[in-house]
């Protein structure tokens, strides 16, 4: 219907312009990253003095006639899309160092990152794969000079944007609201970034309804349209070769249709730009931001003699140009910062906010208060709006809770093998829920099978609402097979078995460190078994007092390349409280990262333990040996109850796969040894290894694939997924 009545206002609107002063509106086409082109066009037709009296887009054509709009020049878009990390902005991870430590801390574990929503027992998924959250903050910062206009028709230039309404399959002409919130509606690609709502619709990318809008610039009164189609041409059949480019081929061919008939309603006296963009295809955002703009003003300078009408004379086009500039407004002084909604958190997340009243506006600033917000893990989104008045500009922070859950289920795989008949894997989940009272509580059970079997769980409640100081009541059941070496050969497998309980106390240092106290009660079992007979079976009980000191500011669990990890644990074992002896164990682990080169990475690294008596409890017995642990030797062939490791590991960066998994070769050096007594300790008694290596990330986490050689012409071949060290 839309299109007919287009049809039949089309000669109306050519005789009007008879009678009035033309009006020429751009229209610009979806296509993914092949919309960078536009910024070609609107600097071609810059340069041929063409004034635009109103921008339609759609999608991506949304985003570039946004910042257009918004008053920006073709020279301060160009500047502001190659400034954007195209490889990381579809990316929802925070940086690491964003991050609370706890969250931190999970990712030395071997679990994955992807996880299953929980809430109120009841699971759930994303409504897409990425949720847009720095897309979103991307949006917001180009769009600030814009802030706090709501009526589309006061920008710079009168703007629509055009979405899908989900429910209906309807065309939804976005005129009026938060402009960021509009565009991002206009390209939130079904499947891909989460719908947006708007006004009680549920609005997602406008490539359905209507790719390129050419009626809806008629509906808005142009008598003159320049309308720029960047959408993907059609596939041979030689490239239909799996289901994926079938199913995009056939959603392409219904675009093109519904596009195609909206070019059929342009008139004589309308200019179509066609850039020639070759196989630049609508997710190669990284190579469009450098390839698209060329093609974009080629073809708009091939249409020059069309565009001759459009033409405005020098002392029109500066006016227009300035008019356009007045709208541009700079931001001042934060009057104000808060959050949309006040909740029993806002204590807490307050304090994440760096940026306060008073201070000049800071868009990097906030930005990282943003990021530290949604590194919490808490949040589907955080946004925020900028809001200006006669004392300064009000920041309003909004946080969207996650529609999944905001608890996690994540599952994770340990997997290690020497090639010559010895492998190991473990494979286990973890079971998170946050926020389960006003305190802001959470609790978290463990479950693992494989060379360790383990149950657990542990009870986070913080002491007030600023979430500092906690108590934190667990317990824990362990099984482990742990083979045994006599002069370096494997004799006899022992069966540890423990059941632990406990309470700790503590306090968060910022994001990045943590102190606690604590008192446990451990009771332990163990069997033995050769390879032709049982070993008796013993137990033993031990109690005691802990305080521990954890600090994290890596910018990688797996393979980083700055910052520090430490994690420093003293164990005091009393025999009056319920132990069967009197022991104090110091354990200490320590990584530096250090960046070489252009992306390579140094790791120093010492791990140890030393008792203050010989008399330790068996189960604080502490085992060395395999890949990266003294490499060359069998997994845990040396033990002791003092330990002491020593490494140095360089990564040699090899680029990435799928510009996603870094790759990586690498080797290590190593020197330590396991003493049963302390007499025996000695700088000659250690021992030396060493590897050469491949390395990968993967959606499973590190890949290493090595060769180890140690003292005493000790070898092994590895493969190992998961933490190696």
């Amino acid at each position: 219907m839309r299109l007919i009545l287009a049809r039949l206002a089309l000669p109306l609107a050519l005789l009007a312009c008879t009678a009035t002063q033309a009006k020429t509106c751009l229209v610009l086409s979806g296509g993914g990253a092949r919309g960078i082109a536009h910024v070609g066009v609107i600097r071609a037709l810059e340069a041929e003095h063409v004034p635009v009296d109103c921008i339609v887009g759609t999608s991506m054509g949304a985003v570039i006639g946004s910042l257009y709009a918004s008053g920006l020049d073709a020279h301060e878009i160009e500047e502001a899309v190659a400034a954007v990390d195209w490889n990381g902005v579809f990316r929802d991870a925070s940086d690491r160092t964003d991050r609370p430590l706890r969250s931190r801390l999970q990712d030395r574990t071997f679990l994955v990152n992807a996880a299953i929503g929980y809430r109120d027992g009841r699971f759930g998924i994303p409504r897409s794969l990425v949720q847009g959250q720095r897309l979103g903050l991307v949006l917001r910062g180009f769009l600030l000079p814009a802030a706090g206009i709501e009526e589309f028709d006061r920008l710079a230039t009168p703007f629509r944007a055009v979405a899908t309404d989900l429910e209906s399959g309807g065309t939804v002409v976005l005129s009026r609201g938060d402009l960021a919130t509009a565009v991002r509606a206009s390209m939130a690609v079904p499947a891909f970034l989460p719908p947006v709502e708007i006004d009680g619709r549920l609005l997602s990318d406008g490539g359905t309804a209507s790719n390129l809008p050419v009626s809806i610039a008629r509906e808005l009164g142009a008598t003159r349209i320049i309308a720029v189609d960047i959408s993907a041409p059609l596939r041979g059949r030689e490239k239909l070769t799996s289901p994926v480019t079938i199913t995009d081929q056939m959603l392409t061919a219904l675009m093109r249709r519904q596009t195609d008939a909206e070019i059929a309603l342009l008139g004589p006296g309308d200019v179509l730009i066609v850039p020639a963009l070759g196989d630049i295809g609508s997710t190669d955002f990284a190579r469009a931001a450098t390839e698209a703009m060329a093609p974009g003003e080629a073809a708009t300078v091939a249409q020059r003699d069309r565009l001759a009408a459009f033409r405005a004379a020098p002392e029109v086009y500066a006016t227009w140009k300035d008019t356009r500039r007045r709208a541009v407004r700079s931001l001042g002084t934060v009057a104000s910062i808060d959050f949309a909604d006040d909740t029993p958190a806002s204590a807490v997340l307050r304090a994440y906010l760096r940026e306060h009243p008073g201070d000049a506006f800071d868009r990097a600033e906030l930005e990282r208060d943003i990021a530290r917000l949604y590194g919490r893990g808490e949040f589907e989104s955080v946004d925020y709006r900028v809001v200006p008045g006669p004392d300064g500009d009000a920041v309003r922070i909004s946080l969207r809770d996650k529609q999944w859950g905001d608890g996690t289920l994540r599952f994770g795989l340990r997997l290690e093998d020497n090639f010559d008949g010895s492998s190991n894997f473990d494979l286990g989940g973890r079971l998170r829920a946050t926020n389960v009272n006003d305190a802001g509580a959470e609790w978290l059970a463990d479950a693992q099978i494989g060379k360790t079997t383990h149950l657990g769980y542990e009870w986070l409640q913080p002491f007030d609402a600023r979430r500092a100081l906690w108590w934190s009541p667990h317990a824990s059941y362990t099984a482990r097979n742990q083979p045994l070496y006599i002069d370096r050969r494997r004799s006899v497998e022992l069966r540890r078995q423990s059941l632990e309980v406990g309470i700790d106390a503590g306090r968060w240092l910022g994001d990045w460190g943590a102190l606690s106290v604590g008192a446990f009660l451990r009771s332990s079992e163990f069997s033995a078994r050769t390879t032709l007979i049982a070993i008796d079976t013993d137990s033993e009980r031990s109690a005691g007092l802990r305080a521990d000191f954890v600090r994290d500011t890596q910018d990688d669990a797996q393979f980083p390349r700055r910052g520090n990890f430490t994690d420093l644990s003293l164990r005091h074992y009393v025999q009056a409280v319920g132990g069967e002896g009197n022991a104090t164990l110091f354990e200490w682990r320590v990584s530096q990262a250090l960046p070489v080169a252009t992306d390579d990475r140094l790791l120093l690294q010492f791990r140890g333990q030393y008792a203050g008596a010989d008399d330790l409890p068996s189960d604080e017995t502490g085992f060395l040996g395999g890949f990266l642990d003294l490499s060359g030797f069998e997994e845990d062939a040396l033990f002791g109850r003092h330990l002491a490791l020593g490494q140095a590991v360089y990564y040699r960066s090899l680029g990435a796969v799928f510009d996603r998994y870094r790759l990586f070769a690498g080797g290590s050096l190593e020197v330590g040894n396991a003493w049963e007594v302390k007499d025996d300790i000695s700088i000659d008694s250690l021992l030396w290894g060493g590897s050469v290596f491949v390395a990968a990330e993967s959606p499973l986490g590190a890949l290493h694939l090595g060769y180890g050689q140690g003292e005493g012409g000790e070898n092994s071949l590895y493969l190992f997924i998961g933490r190696p060290y």
